[in-house]
C-alpha cells in the first residue's frame, strides 16, 4: 500500500466535549483501494467513486469512515463543507482524540 506523506503527523485532531473532529478532503472520481489516504498536516484524503445523486455524497463518505475507522455510522457527522477546498469538517462522537488518530494511524500502517 503507498500511503503519500507517511510519516505526517495527525496533531489537527481537535478534542472536544463529546468526541473528537478533523478536516478531511475529498476527491470525487475513480476509488482506489484504499479509499483512505493521509495528507500533510493532519488531514485524511479520502477517495470516492461519485453516487448516482447528489444528495448522496456525504452518505457515502460518512459510510467511508465508518468501514475504515470501525465507528458506528451514527458517530459521525459532517459538520462543515468548504466546497472550494473540497474540505468538510467531520466530527467522530464518543471518541477521544487519541483513539481517533489511533485508528487511523492503525488503518494507514503507520503503528
Amino acid at each position: 500500500m503507498s500511503v503519500p506523506f507517511k510519516t505526517a503527523s495527525l496533531h489537527k485532531i481537535h478534542s472536544g466535549k463529546f468526541g473528537a473532529a478533523f478536516i478531511v478532503r475529498v476527491t470525487w472520481g475513480v476509488e482506489p483501494r484504499p479509499c483512505v489516504q493521509s495528507l500533510a498536516y493532519g488531514l485524511l484524503h479520502v477517495y470516492l467513486s461519485p453516487p448516482p445523486e447528489e444528495r448522496d455524497l456525504n452518505d457515502r463518505l460518512i459510510r467511508c469512515l465508518s468501514r475504515v475507522l470501525g465507528l458506528d455510522p451514527e458517530q459521525i457527522e459532517i459538520v462543515d463543507e468548504t466546497p472550494i477546498s473540497k474540505g468538510k469538517v467531520v466530527v467522530f462522537y464518543d471518541i477521544s482524540s487519541e483513539a481517533l488518530e489511533e485508528r487511523v494511524r492503525q488503518f494507514l500502517g503507520l503503528t
